[in-house]
């Protein structure tokens, strides 16, 4: 003779349903950390390459010098965060870099933060607010060898993640990495 199977217990149901809201809200948690880490990389990353254009723009025979709009403040989205320009331009210069065919540092568009879904802001703290890229693509000034410079983006309620993009040496090398106790580490990165 068969038992009735008695189905399952209020308990049970209890056990199964805490397990899973925990689970679930370790998910959710996770999920919202990398998209907070990927909307900085994609700025981070926008501005590296801007930089990189600029800097190649500048081998081209001009120097061109990079203005950041802030050094220490909030940046919104789709807010100008950099501008390059050529050193010692003048508004006559401006007619000529307008032309398709002129290769300098203004035929290059200014970074423009991109508008990433619901991120409204993103803070911004630089060691130097202007630099220029040489014609050999180095820096000037040069930065001193133990303090390059560096620019640090966040998001900007001001938590993680952190990122940096440094830029060093005589040949003007431009490195992603993430702040760590207040230095740009590029040591073991990656994006």
């Amino acid at each position: 003779m068969k038992r009735p199977n008695p189905g399952i217990s209020l308990t049970e149901v209890l056990v199964v349903v805490a397990i899973l809201s925990v689970l679930s809200g370790l998910v959710i948690d996770a999920g919202i950390r990398d998209w907070r880490r990927e909307q900085v990389n994609a700025v981070v990353v926008e501005l590296a390459g801007w930089l990189e254009s600029v800097r190649r723009a500048a081998l081209k025979g001009s120097s061109c010098q990079v203005t950041l709009t802030t050094t220490d403040g909030t940046v919104a989205a789709g807010a100008v965060l950099a501008r390059g320009a050529d050193v010692g331009a003048t508004d006559a210069d401006s007619v000529a870099a307008a032309s398709p065919i002129a290769n300098n540092c203004r035929s290059s568009q200014p970074l423009v933060i991109p508008s990433l879904g619901t991120v409204q802001s993103f803070q911004i703290a630089a060691t130097a607010g202007s630099f220029v890229f040489t014609p050999a693509g180095t820096l000037y000034p040069p930065p001193h060898p133990s303090a390059p410079i560096v620019i640090e983006v966040s998001l900007a309620d001001g938590q993680d993640p952190q990122r940096c993009v440094q830029l060093e040496g005589l040949m003007g090398l431009i490195q992603v990495g993430r702040l760590n106790a207040g230095h740009c580490d590029t040591a073991s990165d990656r994006i």
